[in-house]
């Protein structure tokens, strides 16, 4: 077990005692724990280009295996794999396991290029609307209206906890993406790169437990409702300790 989760837990003949559930109240698990771990629950949206952004789109609502839509096409669909989540269940972990959530990341990524006939009314407005010819912008003027107003949500149960933009939850591999690329013959050049924007991930000043059975999700919620002129795919990953009382 690593020796900082001491201040998160109770330890009793060698055993980790859960000392905190989702209000922060000191409760004892009722598990009987085999082990206990260091690890992270993650979970993918994916946004589609040329689509107005819809809200909210809900996280950890499918496991492995399982369909989802688009993060702002519900009629296109895919199929969940390991690189996209690590869940298994449906809005919950398993009866036998547990989770304590100590910190939230948000790793942002752009896939593709963008286009260099950015959308505004104004090269002076930072948020994009329709396509207007002549219009100035980067791909760095598309990601500010992105993280600026998009509200990152956690929930547990039927009450939300931790709450901010996508901006406030940091990833410590930073912001990756490109905002276009010229092609000769022989040769493909990327310019405008994305810079790595790196962080902490959030740190909760009270960490949340979530109960294995329990439901859970992390909801995203745009305020601005803008057409992506390039895909975009948000990984979101709860940091923390998981204990099983199974092997």
């Amino acid at each position: 077990m690593n020796p900082s989760m001491n201040t998160l837990l109770k330890w009793q003949n060698g055993q980790p005692i859960i000392a905190l559930d989702e209000g922060g109240k000191a409760v004892i698990n009722t598990l009987d724990i085999v082990d206990a771990f260091t690890d992270i629950l993650y979970d993918t949206a994916r946004y589609k280009a040329g689509a107005l952004l819809t809200t909210p789109f809900e996280l950890f609502s499918v496991g492995i295996g399982s369909q989802i839509q688009l993060a702002n096409d519900p009629a296109t669909s895919y199929y969940k794999q390991f690189f996209d989540t690590n869940l298994q269940q449906q809005r919950q972990l398993p009866d036998s396991e547990s989770f304590l959530v100590t910190h939230i990341e948000a790793k942002v990524r752009v896939p593709n290029a963008v286009s260099t006939a950015y959308s505004s009314t104004s090269p002076n407005v930072p948020y994009p609307s329709n396509l207007v010819a002549g219009a100035i912008a980067s791909a760095s003027n598309q990601l500010d209206a992105f993280l600026s107003t998009t509200q990152l949500r956690l929930r547990i149960g039927n009450k939300d906890y931790d709450q901010g933009l996508l901006e406030d939850f940091p990833s410590n591999s930073g912001i990756e993406g490109f905002a276009s690329a010229a092609t000769t013959a022989t040769t493909t050049t990327i310019v405008d790169g994305v810079a790595q924007l790196r962080g902490e991930p959030r740190m909760l000043a009270v960490p949340h437990l979530i109960r294995g059975g329990r439901t859970f999700g992390v909801f995203l919620t745009n305020g601005i409702a803008f057409t992506l002129l390039t895909p975009i795919i948000v990984g979101v990953k709860l940091h923390g300790v998981r204990f099983r009382s199974v092997q």
